[in-house]
């Protein structure tokens, strides 16, 4: 970890990176986890997680730009 924080120091990479959990953070809470408790006949718990949702925004951001 820190030999990584060491190499991107100066990058803006780091910031980038924490405005972003932020974000998606935010969106989780004030927006995707209403939602899917407002469709629990949809949603099961077992889907409602952060976690789960930061992966997804992950894969989406991956592949935005190709094609």
């Amino acid at each position: 970890e820190e030999e990584r924080l060491r190499l991107l120091k100066g990058t803006g990479v780091p910031e980038a990176v924490e405005k972003d959990l932020v974000n998606i953070r935010s969106e989780y809470y004030s927006i995707v986890l209403p939602f899917m408790e407002a469709h629990s006949d949809l949603f099961s718990p077992s889907v409602r997680s952060l976690e789960l949702y930061q992966q997804l925004v992950a894969l989406v951001m991956a592949y935005r730009n190709k094609g």
